[in-house]
């Protein structure tokens, strides 16, 4: 798994060989993930963040035996109301406290 972020263009980070590497295959930049395989050096799947609310990746962690990932935001009140059925024999309901 790799990380993409998107470039910051300012005087640090312009004039990259990155920058026309990508221009060179006609290729642009994006902010994303991309699961590559090893063997082969191809890109197995890949996602993709647009609309800009998203521009920088820092870190991925792969969870194993995980059947249903999502993300549940703290601007409203969708994590009091989600339940995950996926715990074995009993439903685990997750509560954020005040």
């Amino acid at each position: 798994m790799v990380a993409l972020s998107l470039p910051r263009y300012n005087k640090i980070f312009s004039g990259l060989p990155l920058d026309e590497a990508l221009g060179r295959q006609g290729q642009e930049p994006f902010c994303g993930i991309m699961d590559i395989d090893l063997d082969s050096g191809k890109t197995a799947h890949w996602l993709r963040f647009t609309g800009g609310l998203i521009t920088e990746l820092y870190d991925i962690q792969v969870m194993q035996g995980i059947r249903c990932p999502r993300l549940l935001g703290f601007m409203n009140d969708q994590i009091r109301h989600t339940i995950s059925p996926f715990d074995k024999e009993r439903i685990v309901r997750h509560t954020l406290t005040s």
